[in-house]
C-alpha cells in the first residue's frame, strides 16, 4: 500500500512541474475603454472618442478609463484616464455643440501620453524625476 502511494505523489509531483514549465507567463488583457459615464451627453463624448481612439496605433497597448463627476458649472466634467492619471479632462453643458474638436483634442492628448507612457512606463511627464533617474 504504501509503494503505490509514493508513486502516485511522485507522479503528481512530476505532472504539476510539467505543467508549470509549460505554461506561460499570464497576460494582461490591453486596448480597452472602461466607460464609466452616466449622463447621455457624457455616452455621446465617449462613443465619438472611442471611435476615433480606435484609428490610433497605440489604442491597442494601453487600457483607459472614462469618468464622469457631475458639475454645478460644467453640467458633468469628464475625464480619461491613463494607469492612474487623469491626462485629458473636459466640461460637458448642455450647450456643448462642438463634438468633433472636442474629441480630436481629447484623442490627440490621451495618444501623446499614451506613447509617453509605452515608452516609460515607470515615470511618464513627472516633474520630480530628473532626466538621468530614467
Amino acid at each position: 500500500m504504501f509503494p503505490r502511494l509514493l508513486v502516485f505523489f511522485i507522479l503528481l509531483g512530476h505532472v504539476t512541474v510539467y505543467a508549470q514549465a509549460t505554461t506561460p507567463e499570464p497576460v494582461g488583457l490591453q486596448g480597452y475603454v472602461l466607460n464609466q459615464t452616466v449622463s447621455p451627453r457624457a455616452q455621446i463624448f465617449v462613443q465619438r472618442f472611442e471611435h476615433e481612439w480606435r484609428s490610433h496605433r497605440v489604442s491597442e497597448f494601453v487600457n483607459l478609463q472614462i469618468l464622469e463627476k457631475s458639475s454645478a458649472r460644467w453640467g458633468a466634467q469628464v475625464s480619461i484616464v491613463l494607469a492612474d492619471r487623469v491626462v485629458y479632462r473636459t466640461g460637458i453643458s448642455q450647450r456643448t455643440r462642438d463634438w468633433d474638436r472636442m474629441v480630436s483634442s481629447a484623442t490627440q492628448r490621451v495618444a501623446a501620453q499614451a506613447r509617453m507612457h509605452l515608452q516609460n512606463p515607470a515615470g511618464y511627464e513627472d516633474p520630480d524625476l530628473a532626466p538621468s533617474e530614467f
